[in-house]
């Protein structure tokens, strides 16, 4: 059995005792998890504001700040491990690889991913506001997106080091998540693009 959210939530194993959400924001994927007394639930994202203010709506959870792609955490520590935001600000092989070093045996992911749509309508929206300087930045994230695709490689944005960003496609993600060690990758396409699998 499995606890559902609406609205492309997390779906959470009933039976995770340590839940990990990585770029966990506001840490609404915590609050709504529900989890029983006494369970582990870690919060790590890269603004420190956002993780200022999870502290004080979520005092019996843990947060930390780190990227997704380097995880200061201690490896097989989670049951579940939630991304609804941030995977597609990462390095996707190295986020996915850091994803199964922290999950138990056994324990399972859930991703929410950006398709080509999603990056598309922003470089339209930039263009037809003549913001040229994100034209630029969007058409890396669509080249990014492409190899990521094609040759499952992630680059980092030449003009700040720190960013890295793409789109995904059933594909890409597939690859990334079997060539960390992932088993099970179920991919869903719909209202949200989402996937889920297994350590």
């Amino acid at each position: 059995m499995s606890r559902m959210y609406e609205h492309s939530n997390p779906v959470i194993p009933s039976e995770s005792r340590s839940v990990l959400d990585v770029g966990c924001g506001d840490g609404a994927s915590l609050r709504d998890a529900h989890l029983p007394v006494g369970s582990l639930s870690v919060g790590v994202d890269i603004s420190l504001n956002s993780l200022k203010a999870c502290r004080s709506k979520l005092p019996s959870s843990h947060f930390i700040l780190t990227s997704g792609d380097e995880l200061a955490l201690r490896g097989e520590t989670f049951d579940a491990y939630l991304s609804r935001v941030s995977w597609p600000y990462t390095h996707i092989p190295s986020t996915a690889k850091e994803a199964y070093r922290v999950l138990k045996p056994g324990g399972y992911l859930w991703v929410k991913l950006h398709p080509f749509s999603f990056v598309l309508s922003h470089w339209l929206a930039s263009a037809r506001s003549l913001n040229f300087k994100d034209v630029f930045f969007r058409t890396y994230v669509i080249l990014n997106g492409v190899v990521l695709h094609f040759m499952g490689q992630n680059y980092r944005f030449p003009l700040n080091r720190k960013r890295c960003e793409s789109f995904q496609t059933v594909r890409s993600i597939k690859r990334a998540l079997i060539q960390a060690g992932f088993r099970d990758v179920q991919i869903t396409q719909g209202a949200s693009f989402l996937a889920t699998a297994r350590k």
